[in-house]
């Protein structure tokens, strides 16, 4: 009976992991979008400044 809820156990650790591993690779790719965003409005408002287009 033991080894039974040991089993259980590790699946459910098992499950927690990925679906940890799962949510941490989400946040990466959300942080790469952000930073990649930015750079866009930061590289925008350099050439907007750059340019005398009046």
């Amino acid at each position: 009976m033991n080894r039974l809820r040991s089993a259980n156990g590790s699946e459910v650790h098992l499950k927690h992991a990925v679906s940890i591993t799962f949510e941490l690779l989400q946040i990466k790719q959300l942080l790469v979008i952000l930073i990649l965003l930015v750079a866009v409005v930061v590289a925008a408002n350099s050439l907007s400044k750059a340019c005398n287009c009046k």
